[in-house]
């Protein structure tokens, strides 16, 4: 069974700390909450996961093999991750289908640019935005963007799964869909879900870790769905 470790990793931006040291081990099929007030590294944790930022200290390991140190970081392409940022991130030049098509993964473009637009196109059917691939996210709704956002998530059918924040400023009916997504995603055989969220409630049907961040460190709790209490 494969596994993502964390081993004593951390981040600095000069005299700040990010993110105090954390150490955990997730094997496929696992889920994790992370939990903090703000500024206590939720966001800084994910990036750092998905190879979007360097630690300053320690190491992210994939299967035994380290993929992230101070110094060298092995990029997301080469790591079959998804990330659905907070505020979604979809780039404002790009259409849908352009969105979508820039996070497919070279193993999913042998055949190439074909390939990679038909992948484009099942993602965007599977969300229902299809017939918007055309549109730029500025013409969307917040809804619709949140789909489009979704779907640029799973171009790579990620192993790795991050979500930040992702009920963040939605509305009841679409909150629920997204919940939805999430708890099918992380019954996916192999995956791996980390969730950043400062509201625990909707996520503890998933039976998930618990990582509690703040300033000072980190508090593990294996369980998270046992209890909504981690005094």
């Amino acid at each position: 069974m494969g596994a993502i470790e964390c081993r004593g990793m951390g981040r600095r931006f000069g005299a700040t700390c990010a993110l105090a040291p954390v150490q955990f081990v997730l094997q496929d099929g696992q889920s994790l909450l992370v939990t903090g007030p703000s500024g206590s590294g939720k966001t800084t944790l994910l990036r750092i996961l998905a190879g979007l930022l360097e630690p300053s200290v320690g190491q992210v390991l994939e299967d035994d093999r380290v993929v992230s140190c101070p110094g060298s970081v092995v990029p997301p392409a080469r790591r079959h991750v998804g990330m659905l940022f907070q505020g979604l991130g979809l780039w404002p030049h790009l259409s849908v289908m352009r969105n979508v098509e820039f996070a497919i993964p070279g193993d999913f473009s042998g055949g190439g640019k074909a390939v990679r637009r038909r992948r484009a196109h099942e993602l965007l059917e599977q969300v229902g935005m299809e017939s918007k691939a055309r549109k730029l996210p500025g013409e969307l709704s917040g809804g619709e963007r949140q789909r489009v956002a979704w779907a640029r998530a799973m171009a790579g059918e990620p192993r790795l799964l991050l979500l930040d924040e992702p009920l963040t400023s939605l509305d009841k009916a679409l909150a629920q869909e997204v919940q939805r997504r999430i708890l099918v995603s992380a019954r996916a055989p192999g995956r791996i879900l980390v969730l950043a969220t400062h509201d625990l409630e909707p996520f503890l049907d998933l039976g998930a870790s618990l990582l509690e961040l703040s300033p000072e460190g980190a508090r593990w709790h294996p369980n998270a769905a046992s209890s909504t209490s981690f005094s």
